[in-house]
Parts: C-alpha cells; structure tokens; sequence
C-alpha cells in the first residue's frame, strides 16, 4: 500500500503519525533520498530507511516524536558507512471532525462554512443517506 495513503487511512481513523523522510544523504550510506518510513501511534509501520541500526533509531526517534508530538528534523553521523544523512520527522494529528446532523438548509450552511477549515465534515440524515447533494 501507498505510504501516502496510509497516512490518510490512519489520520481518518484518529490516529497520530510520523512520516520520517530522507531530506539529505551525503557520501555512502544504507539511506535514499526522498526513502519514507511511516510510523501511526498503533505501532504499525510502513516503509523503509536503509534498514539495520540506523532504521532502529529511526523507530525509537519515531516513538519519542509521537509522545512529544513535535516535528523535527535530525542529523545522522553514518561515519561507520562512510557517510550521514537528515531525517525529517513530520508529525502528523488526525483532522478534528465535525458532525453535522441533517442535510437540511442549516447543515447546508454549517457546510459551507466549515468547508476548507481543515474539519473532516460528517453529515448525516436519513433522507440524504449519501450526505449532500
């Protein structure tokens, strides 16, 4: 599965995550460029980043991040491997959600102004079943 939809499946199930990105690699090194680790709150992962000790701390640092719920972005002495790397953790939140119960003209409103607020909109009603129209 897609990182990136991933990413969105968790965030739209509640969960907090953390997209760890290879920003920079310089000289040799288990890491590629633009290579994604996505770690959610629930522990499941998805992704890669040159694996053995360096992919360890990249987990552990992914851990300490959801606790903190900061992002950041880290250097990494590869000197062993004859290189280093940056990894940009990017912590992510789910969107709040509002519930907008009924499809009448009062939800219809409370729609639009919610729309493009970042809210994950939720309307039900029974007689518009799909939301609106």
């Amino acid at each position: 599965m897609d990182i990136l939809k991933e990413l969105l499946n968790k965030t739209d199930k509640g969960h907090k995550c953390v997209l760890a990105t290879v920003v920079e690699k310089i000289g040799n090194g288990p890491v590629v460029v633009g290579g994604k680790l996505l770690m959610s709150d629930c522990g499941q992962r998805l992704g890669s980043i040159g694996g053995g000790a360096l992919e360890e701390m990249i987990i552990t640092t992914c851990k300490a991040i959801l606790e903190e719920g900061k992002s950041q972005t880290i250097y990494y002495d590869l000197s062993d491997c004859g290189g280093s790397t940056r990894i940009f953790y990017e912590y992510i939140e789910p969107r709040p959600s509002i519930f907008v119960f009924g499809a009448g003209n009062v939800g219809r409103e409370v729609v639009k102004k919610a729309e493009g607020l970042g809210f994950k909109l939720l309307i039900i009603d029974p007689v518009c079943p799909t939301g609106l129209e």
